[in-house]
Protein backbone atom coordinates (compact mmCIF):
# COMPACT_ATOMS: atom_id res chain seq x y z
CA UNK A 1 0.00 0.00 0.00
CA UNK A 2 1.16 3.59 -0.07
CA UNK A 3 3.24 4.62 2.43
CA UNK A 4 2.97 7.96 4.38
CA UNK A 5 5.87 9.70 6.60
CA UNK A 6 3.79 11.75 9.60
CA UNK A 7 5.56 14.32 11.60
CA UNK A 8 6.70 13.10 15.44
CA UNK A 9 6.76 16.90 16.52
CA UNK A 10 3.64 18.89 14.89
CA UNK A 11 1.04 19.21 17.62
CA UNK A 12 -1.62 18.99 14.42
CA UNK A 13 -1.08 15.53 12.89
CA UNK A 14 0.97 16.62 10.04
CA UNK A 15 1.55 13.83 7.11
CA UNK A 16 3.94 13.72 3.64
CA UNK A 17 4.28 11.43 1.00
CA UNK A 18 7.39 9.55 -0.04
CA UNK A 19 7.91 12.14 -2.97
CA UNK A 20 7.30 15.32 -0.86
CA UNK A 21 9.11 13.57 2.26
CA UNK A 22 12.17 13.03 -0.10
CA UNK A 23 12.64 16.93 -1.24
CA UNK A 24 12.09 18.19 2.28
CA UNK A 25 8.96 19.74 1.60
CA UNK A 26 7.87 22.07 4.30
CA UNK A 27 4.31 23.39 5.42
CA UNK A 28 4.52 25.95 8.67
CA UNK A 29 4.94 25.12 11.12
CA UNK A 30 6.33 21.76 9.67
CA UNK A 31 9.87 21.60 9.44
CA UNK A 32 12.14 19.48 7.25
CA UNK A 33 14.49 18.45 10.41
CA UNK A 34 11.42 17.01 12.32
CA UNK A 35 11.53 14.24 13.43
CA UNK A 36 8.94 11.42 11.50
CA UNK A 37 7.43 8.48 11.58
CA UNK A 38 6.73 6.09 8.60
CA UNK A 39 3.01 4.93 8.22
CA UNK A 40 1.62 2.71 5.97
CA UNK A 41 -1.74 2.94 4.77
CA UNK A 42 -3.39 -0.02 6.99
CA UNK A 43 -1.61 0.53 10.10
CA UNK A 44 -4.57 2.70 11.94
CA UNK A 45 -6.61 0.83 14.44
CA UNK A 46 -9.99 -0.14 13.59
CA UNK A 47 -11.38 -2.72 16.38
CA UNK A 48 -8.76 -2.47 19.20
CA UNK A 49 -6.00 0.05 19.81
CA UNK A 50 -3.08 -2.27 19.68
CA UNK A 51 -3.80 -3.95 16.34
CA UNK A 52 -3.82 -2.27 13.02
CA UNK A 53 -5.55 -2.95 9.93
CA UNK A 54 -3.01 -4.77 8.40
CA UNK A 55 -2.69 -7.07 11.30
CA UNK A 56 -6.44 -7.19 11.65
CA UNK A 57 -6.63 -8.51 7.70
CA UNK A 58 -4.03 -11.06 8.26
CA UNK A 59 -5.94 -12.23 10.85
CA UNK A 60 -9.09 -12.54 9.14
CA UNK A 61 -6.45 -14.13 5.91
CA UNK A 62 -5.92 -17.07 8.43
CA UNK A 63 -8.70 -17.50 10.03
CA UNK A 64 -10.35 -18.38 6.49
CA UNK A 65 -7.35 -20.70 5.49
CA UNK A 66 -6.55 -22.43 8.78
CA UNK A 67 -9.71 -21.73 10.81
CA UNK A 68 -10.50 -20.56 14.17
CA UNK A 69 -8.38 -23.02 16.56
CA UNK A 70 -5.49 -23.04 15.26
CA UNK A 71 -3.77 -20.49 16.58
CA UNK A 72 0.04 -20.91 16.16
CA UNK A 73 -0.53 -21.28 11.92
CA UNK A 74 -3.03 -18.12 12.85
CA UNK A 75 -0.03 -16.64 14.19
CA UNK A 76 2.65 -17.07 12.66
CA UNK A 77 0.49 -15.47 9.09
CA UNK A 78 -0.40 -12.50 11.19
CA UNK A 79 3.28 -12.18 12.14
CA UNK A 80 3.01 -9.58 14.39
CA UNK A 81 0.79 -10.90 17.28
CA UNK A 82 1.57 -14.30 19.80
CA UNK A 83 -1.23 -17.01 19.52
CA UNK A 84 -2.66 -16.58 22.61
CA UNK A 85 -2.81 -12.22 21.79
CA UNK A 86 -4.77 -13.45 18.46
CA UNK A 87 -7.19 -15.46 20.47
CA UNK A 88 -7.76 -13.24 22.44
CA UNK A 89 -8.82 -10.37 20.21
CA UNK A 90 -10.82 -12.71 18.12
CA UNK A 91 -12.86 -13.65 20.64
CA UNK A 92 -13.49 -9.91 22.33
CA UNK A 93 -13.66 -7.82 18.85
CA UNK A 94 -15.41 -10.58 16.66
CA UNK A 95 -17.26 -12.65 18.64
CA UNK A 96 -18.19 -11.15 22.20
CA UNK A 97 -18.59 -7.45 20.32
CA UNK A 98 -20.60 -8.94 17.65
CA UNK A 99 -23.37 -10.54 20.44
CA UNK A 100 -23.02 -6.92 22.44
CA UNK A 101 -24.05 -4.97 19.34
CA UNK A 102 -26.76 -7.46 18.76
CA UNK A 103 -27.82 -7.23 22.45
CA UNK A 104 -27.73 -3.50 22.15
CA UNK A 105 -30.08 -3.60 18.86
CA UNK A 106 -32.67 -5.72 20.62
CA UNK A 107 -31.68 -9.14 19.06
CA UNK A 108 -30.04 -11.45 21.41
CA UNK A 109 -30.77 -14.45 19.49
CA UNK A 110 -28.41 -16.23 16.63
CA UNK A 111 -30.30 -14.06 13.81
CA UNK A 112 -32.72 -15.28 10.98
CA UNK A 113 -31.88 -18.18 8.34
CA UNK A 114 -30.17 -15.65 5.91
CA UNK A 115 -27.49 -14.47 8.78
CA UNK A 116 -29.76 -11.51 10.11
CA UNK A 117 -28.53 -8.13 9.50
CA UNK A 118 -25.30 -7.42 8.28
CA UNK A 119 -24.57 -4.30 10.17
CA UNK A 120 -25.95 -6.96 13.67
CA UNK A 121 -22.38 -9.06 12.63
CA UNK A 122 -20.47 -6.20 12.05
CA UNK A 123 -17.51 -6.44 14.90
CA UNK A 124 -17.70 -3.05 16.96
CA UNK A 125 -15.35 -0.37 16.17
CA UNK A 126 -13.21 1.33 19.33
CA UNK A 127 -15.54 4.48 19.53
CA UNK A 128 -18.67 1.87 19.31
CA UNK A 129 -17.19 0.18 22.17
CA UNK A 130 -16.16 3.16 24.27
CA UNK A 131 -20.03 4.35 23.68
CA UNK A 132 -21.47 1.34 24.55
CA UNK A 133 -18.76 1.05 27.93
CA UNK A 134 -19.91 4.76 28.88
CA UNK A 135 -23.95 3.69 28.27
CA UNK A 136 -23.43 0.22 30.74
CA UNK A 137 -21.20 2.29 33.47
CA UNK A 138 -24.46 5.38 33.18
CA UNK A 139 -27.12 2.46 33.25
CA UNK A 140 -25.49 0.55 36.20
CA UNK A 141 -25.38 3.58 38.06
CA UNK A 142 -28.89 4.58 37.84
CA UNK A 143 -30.12 1.35 38.39
CA UNK A 144 -32.12 0.85 41.26
CA UNK A 145 -32.64 -3.00 41.02
CA UNK A 146 -28.64 -3.45 41.26
CA UNK A 147 -28.25 -0.95 43.80
CA UNK A 148 -30.73 -2.99 46.20
CA UNK A 149 -29.80 -6.24 45.37
CA UNK A 150 -26.29 -5.18 46.04
CA UNK A 151 -27.62 -3.73 49.76
CA UNK A 152 -29.66 -6.88 50.19
CA UNK A 153 -26.51 -8.96 49.76
CA UNK A 154 -24.11 -7.26 52.28
CA UNK A 155 -27.30 -7.18 54.66
CA UNK A 156 -26.73 -9.79 57.90
CA UNK A 157 -28.87 -12.75 57.91
CA UNK A 158 -32.00 -12.44 59.86
CA UNK A 159 -31.66 -13.63 63.72
CA UNK A 160 -33.50 -17.29 64.44
CA UNK A 161 -37.24 -17.10 65.32
CA UNK A 162 -38.44 -16.90 68.64
CA UNK A 163 -40.26 -19.57 69.56
CA UNK A 164 -43.05 -19.34 72.32
CA UNK A 165 -43.54 -21.83 74.76
CA UNK A 166 -46.81 -23.79 73.33
CA UNK A 167 -44.72 -23.79 69.88
CA UNK A 168 -41.64 -25.56 71.37
CA UNK A 169 -44.13 -27.93 73.42
CA UNK A 170 -45.34 -28.63 69.84
CA UNK A 171 -41.69 -28.61 67.74
CA UNK A 172 -39.42 -29.64 70.40
CA UNK A 173 -37.52 -26.17 69.23
CA UNK A 174 -34.99 -24.44 71.71
CA UNK A 175 -34.58 -21.43 70.79
CA UNK A 176 -32.02 -20.46 73.30
CA UNK A 177 -29.49 -23.31 72.56
CA UNK A 178 -30.58 -23.85 69.04
CA UNK A 179 -31.88 -27.51 69.52
CA UNK A 180 -34.84 -29.22 68.04
CA UNK A 181 -34.78 -32.23 71.15
CA UNK A 182 -36.78 -31.39 74.77
CA UNK A 183 -33.85 -32.04 77.45
CA UNK A 184 -35.12 -32.31 80.82
CA UNK A 185 -36.41 -29.06 82.51
CA UNK A 186 -35.97 -27.34 79.61
CA UNK A 187 -36.61 -23.63 80.85
CA UNK A 188 -33.89 -24.23 83.53
CA UNK A 189 -32.12 -21.50 81.33
CA UNK A 190 -34.44 -19.17 81.60
CA UNK A 191 -33.65 -17.28 84.92
CA UNK A 192 -30.08 -16.86 83.84
CA UNK A 193 -31.15 -15.38 80.41
CA UNK A 194 -30.84 -11.37 82.20
CA UNK A 195 -28.33 -12.76 85.02
CA UNK A 196 -25.41 -10.57 84.91
CA UNK A 197 -22.81 -9.79 87.36
CA UNK A 198 -21.61 -6.68 88.29
CA UNK A 199 -18.97 -5.50 90.22
CA UNK A 200 -20.97 -2.96 92.05
CA UNK A 201 -23.62 -5.15 93.10
CA UNK A 202 -24.60 -5.46 96.57
CA UNK A 203 -23.56 -8.76 98.93
CA UNK A 204 -26.90 -9.63 99.00
CA UNK A 205 -27.03 -9.56 95.00
CA UNK A 206 -24.12 -11.03 94.82
CA UNK A 207 -25.54 -13.96 97.40
CA UNK A 208 -28.76 -14.40 94.98
CA UNK A 209 -27.08 -14.55 91.92
CA UNK A 210 -24.64 -17.09 92.97
CA UNK A 211 -27.53 -19.16 94.52
CA UNK A 212 -29.58 -19.33 90.82
CA UNK A 213 -25.90 -20.23 89.09
CA UNK A 214 -25.76 -23.29 91.81
CA UNK A 215 -29.59 -24.18 91.50
CA UNK A 216 -28.65 -24.19 87.34
CA UNK A 217 -25.59 -26.49 87.94
CA UNK A 218 -28.19 -28.84 90.04
CA UNK A 219 -30.03 -28.75 86.84
CA UNK A 220 -27.75 -29.56 84.14
CA UNK A 221 -26.07 -32.38 86.46
CA UNK A 222 -29.85 -33.89 86.29
CA UNK A 223 -30.06 -33.03 82.63
CA UNK A 224 -26.88 -34.82 82.18
CA UNK A 225 -27.60 -37.89 84.17
CA UNK A 226 -30.74 -38.52 82.62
Amino acid sequence: GDVRIRCAECVEPFELCVQCFSVGASLNPHKPTHRYRVLDDLSFPIFSDDWGADEETRLLEALSSFGPGNWSEVAEHVGSKTKQQCYAHYVECYVDSVKRRRVEAGDDTDGDADGGDDDDMRPMTIEERKLADERDALAAANDPTSAAAAAAAAAPPPPPPRVAGNQQDITGYHARRSEFDTPHEPEAELPLAELELRADDTPAEKSRKLQMLRIYQKRLAERERR
